[in-house]
């Protein structure tokens, strides 16, 4: 069964991070650096939420523009559910989509260890797949 676990060890466990007070320039620029479309909001080792590109497109369109210079808190997801190393791939797939979050932090002991996006979590159940199909070839093709 592969798990969150699994994910991060394939992909690695390196995730990108603003400060709640940073400017959302700061944030922008960071998406644009890692080419990421999150970032966790930590203070020091403590989750307090999480900044897309999502985040500032809502809150671009609700006010009809925004102060680069705003404090990330200030437009963040404050509240962010994580999943841990052990959760399977389709819990964190159901999580996900129910939810409608494109990340999701990765947690060990309550200390954050990494996040998965969807595009990993479909890789995952794609190579799952692809693994499974392979053993069925092998089977149907050596009978015993």
């Amino acid at each position: 069964m592969t798990t969150m676990r699994k994910i991060l060890d394939g992909k690695g466990y390196t995730f990108w991070f603003v400060s709640p007070y940073d400017p959302v320039r700061l944030a922008l620029q960071r998406l644009a650096e890692h080419q990421a479309g999150a970032l966790l909001v930590m203070d020091g080792e403590r989750l307090l939420g999480l900044f897309s590109e999502r985040d500032f497109v809502r809150r671009v369109a609700q006010s009809g523009a925004l102060d680069l210079e705003t404090p990330v808190k200030d437009v963040m997801t404050a509240r962010v559910l994580g999943v841990n190393l052990e959760t399977s791939l389709d819990a964190c797939l159901s999580l996900m989509t129910h939810r409608r979050f494109r990340h999701v932090p990765v947690l060990k002991d309550g200390m954050v260890v990494g996040v998965v996006s969807i595009g990993d979590v479909v890789k995952a159940q794609l190579e799952d797949k692809e693994a499974a199909l392979k053993a069925y070839e092998g089977v149907v093709a050596n009978p015993a």
